[in-house]
């Protein structure tokens, strides 16, 4: 979840952004020059050299709203990004779940393979049952044909 933070984070600080820029554009401007003759410029004056410099106090419409486009522009960017990584990691953690419910299933396979090889190879008589239905001992020979279909199993899923 940590992308998901951080991409509210950059949206977050695109929205401040933007509200900087329009509240700093009615902001004063103030030039001055210090003792080592280097100019500087700041939004407060500094000494009694300063001078209000003359900026265009009022925004031009046209450029204000091409601000503003630009800025719902980048954040209807971030939303998409932000939708498209949330999808992505969804799918993957479905993924995730798919391949461990798999891997799971594969195990329990496994085990129950080698529990019926062990029962098989323990020279016990085993009981099971015909299509009909019906119970009967199984011969050395369908022993024989089970632990062998059970040992290639093993060998190549395990």
């Amino acid at each position: 979840m940590r992308p998901l933070f951080d991409n509210l984070i950059v949206l977050a600080f695109c929205l401040l952004a933007s509200l900087i820029f329009v509240g700093s554009a009615h902001s004063k401007v103030y030039k001055w020059v210090d003792k080592d003759g280097k100019v500087h410029y700041s939004d407060k004056p500094q000494g009694k050299n300063a001078t209000e410099l003359d900026i265009k106090k009022d925004i031009n419409k046209n450029s204000q709203r091409e601000a503003q486009n630009r800025n719902q522009e980048l954040i209807d960017w971030q939303k998409k990004r932000l939708q498209v990584q949330m999808e992505t990691e969804k799918e993957q953690k479905a993924k995730a779940e798919k391949e461990a419910r798999e891997k799971k299933a594969h195990e329990t396979k496994c085990r129950l393979a080698n529990s019926q090889l062990g029962t098989l190879k323990a020279q016990i008589r085993i009981l099971t049952a015909n299509e009909k239905g019906e119970q009967y001992f199984m011969s050395d020979e369908e022993r024989k044909k089970e632990i062998n279909m059970l040992e290639t199993f093993i060998k190549q899923n395990c």
